[in-house]
């Protein structure tokens, strides 16, 4: 991991790589990567984006299986940076990993990673739930945002969304919670379940 994390600085300078270690696997460590880029005109390699998507695609393939219906096909599409239309967007596009746009996950080439692909598969579901069984929803973020393990990210994210949005966006903090949380838990039970 030590090796892999130097390998990354090295190549690109502005990524901020960090190593998460297992508390439950001594000596085991991830390396983690911020996904907030600085510089946003870092190039990435065909080779290294072909790679990216052998990663993330069988992720988004094996969820999309499992939340779609017939009627409506819950869908995916890789879409270049310089395809971002900033008129289109809240964020900034040089941040843009990755998006929903009418019931479609958009992920961007050189920037998605898995977690990414997974929140917005949540995204879409948290929407439905939503509309379709509202009870459910508010008894779900209701449920997490008071249970301690999530307390905290639930407060930072809530700050951080009246920092950056004006009006009442109570709505698009508990959607984008909820989203994150089950994002968070899908990815953990990826990992300890990888063929479930």
């Amino acid at each position: 991991a030590l090796r892999f994390r130097a390998a990354l600085k090295k190549k690109f300078p502005d990524l901020d790589v960090q190593l998460a270690y297992s508390t439950s696997m001594q000596g085991k460590a991830r390396v983690v990567i911020n996904p907030s880029i600085k510089d946003a005109s870092v190039k990435f390699t065909k080779k290294q984006i072909e790679e990216q998507k052998m990663v993330v695609n069988p992720i988004m393939d094996r969820l999309i299986s499992k939340f779609g219906d017939e009627k409506k096909k819950l869908t995916y599409k890789w879409i270049k940076p310089s395809d971002l239309n900033q008129k289109e967007h809240y964020d900034n596009v040089k941040n843009i990993r990755a998006f929903v746009r009418d019931g479609e996950i958009f992920l961007v080439e050189g920037r998605v990673l898995p977690k990414d692909g997974i929140e917005e598969l949540m995204h879409v579901f948290v929407e439905f739930l939503r509309q379709s069984r509202p009870t459910l929803f508010k008894g779900l973020f209701d449920t997490a945002s008071t249970d301690p393990k999530y307390q905290a990210s639930f407060v930072a994210l809530n700050t951080h969304y009246r920092r950056k949005y004006n009006g009442n966006i109570d709505l698009l903090v508990q959607s984008e919670f909820l989203a994150k949380t089950l994002a968070a838990a899908m990815k953990h039970e990826l990992e300890v379940n990888p063929e479930g």
